[in-house]
């Protein structure tokens, strides 16, 4: 029997549509906004969506606290982009 992919575990444990709210969330600060998946061509990409906005709700201040003050271009603003991107690349979802 060979071992179920990343993705199609990750799948399986999100909401099908809409936004995806982060487990524990309590207003939309703690939500990952994330499109339907009609709205992508490839259903993989929403799966990639999803896990990068969830890794990203993972630094809020109940969390792992990470300072996302920054805004577009700023070095805060592509630290925290980095953090998502490796995350989800350490969990084989990229």
């Amino acid at each position: 029997m060979t071992e179920p992919s990343p993705a199609s575990t990750f799948a399986r444990n999100l909401p099908p549509a809409g936004e995806l709210v982060v487990p524990g969330a309590v207003d939309t600060r703690t939500a990952a906004p994330v499109p339907p998946p009609q709205s992508y061509f490839d259903p993989i990409n929403w799966h990639r969506t999803a896990l990068h906005e969830c890794l990203h709700a993972t630094g809020h201040k109940t969390r792992l606290n990470r300072d996302q003050s920054g805004s577009f271009r700023s070095k805060k603003y592509a630290f925290e982009e980095l953090v998502a991107k490796m995350s989800a690349a350490f969990l084989r979802i990229i």
